[in-house]
């Protein structure tokens, strides 16, 4: 775990890794210049964990954290998460067995944006929870028909020899540790995997604010600049063409009644295909309850909107990361 500034959550995730059941295992936490008490928690938790080895980042930035981590990782296979996640206690043997199962080099696994502590989750955050769910159905397909396009660190599972950050694309950008190195695995020929298994889920917290929201989806669209995988650009552009044309034909039924026609349909078809794409891999992971027709309509009508706006904030810079 790469962690910066994650106080309020550390003990939670460490406290998780300790309740593992998998027999044998290194946690290894790698501070990114912290301002608040993160490390001396960790130092604190530490006395009573033995497998938890606690180390600063020699340079900056999260993707740098992540190299110095995995640098001094022992084992065969390197399991990554985040601070502000929580696992269930069979996380790492389900990992492991979906891992050497499928004889990957790279497994990716499902991540579930929800705040398990809380006994109900607001629309703002039910909206998060579905549409980080179209991103993991995205990664999930993409995996099975063998075009991977991305994948997401708070759950990834990978070989450690593989990993050489030196070779990565997008070595400027601040964040893709992930992505970027899923494409070096993808162009050298090596098997990626992804695991519909419940029990190797993850569940990242949803952002409080929309300004939060914003800020994460331009920093992730941020690196799109840097990608030179076919098959991600290809759907980048396929996405942000698509969402543009709705934008347009909604703007263009305010003039005409043909137009107004193009919209409807193009908004019906879209909203359509995305519900029965996301009950599809809801059904595999177990969320169908989270698919719901409600929500869904409600996604539908803002995911264009705010799919541009993310798309051009990220490419303008406008996006921040732990006071960065």
């Amino acid at each position: 775990m790469a962690v910066r500034n994650e106080a309020a959550n550390i003990t939670k995730i460490l406290s998780d890794l300790k309740a593992q059941t998998y027999p044998d295992f290194e946690v290894i936490v790698v501070d990114d210049h912290s301002e608040d008490e993160t490390f001396a928690l960790c130092e604190r938790f530490a006395a009573g964990f033995p497998q938890l080895r606690l180390m600063r980042n020699p340079s900056e930035g999260k993707k740098s954290a992540v190299a110095a981590g995995v640098g001094q990782a022992t084992g065969v296979i390197v399991l990554t998460t985040d601070a502000d996640c929580r696992v269930q206690k069979g996380w790492v043997s389900s990992v492991v067995s979906e891992f050497v199962g499928r004889k990957a080099d790279i497994l990716a696994s499902p991540v579930d944006m929800v705040d398990v502590s809380a006994a109900q989750q607001s629309l703002f955050k039910r909206l998060q929870r579905l549409e980080f769910m179209s991103l993991q159905a995205s990664t999930a397909g993409g995996i099975c028909r063998e075009h991977a396009t991305m994948c997401n660190s708070a759950n990834l599972a990978f070989k450690r020899e593989l990993y050489d950050s030196t070779a990565f694309d997008g070595k400027g950008e601040r964040s893709g540790d992930d992505v970027f190195f899923l494409h070096h695995v993808k162009k050298n020929g090596g098997k990626i995997a992804f695991s519909f298994s419940s029990g190797a889920t993850v569940f990242t917290l949803p952002n409080e604010t929309v300004a939060e929201f914003f800020s994460q989806r331009a920093r992730w669209a941020g690196k799109s600049a840097s990608y030179k995988d076919a098959d991600t650009i290809a759907t980048a552009c396929v996405v942000l063409l698509a969402n543009l044309s709705i934008i347009v034909a909604a703007v263009g039924a305010c003039f005409s009644l043909d137009n107004l026609y193009l919209f409807i349909l193009l908004f019906a078809a879209k909203a359509l295909a995305d519900f029965v794409f996301l009950r599809s891999y809801a059904k595999r992971v177990g969320g169908e309850g989270v698919v719901s027709p409600f929500v869904t309509v409600i996604l539908s009508v803002l995911y264009p909107f705010y799919v541009v706006v993310s798309a051009f904030g990220g490419l303008l810079g406008l996006s921040r990361w732990k006071g960065r």
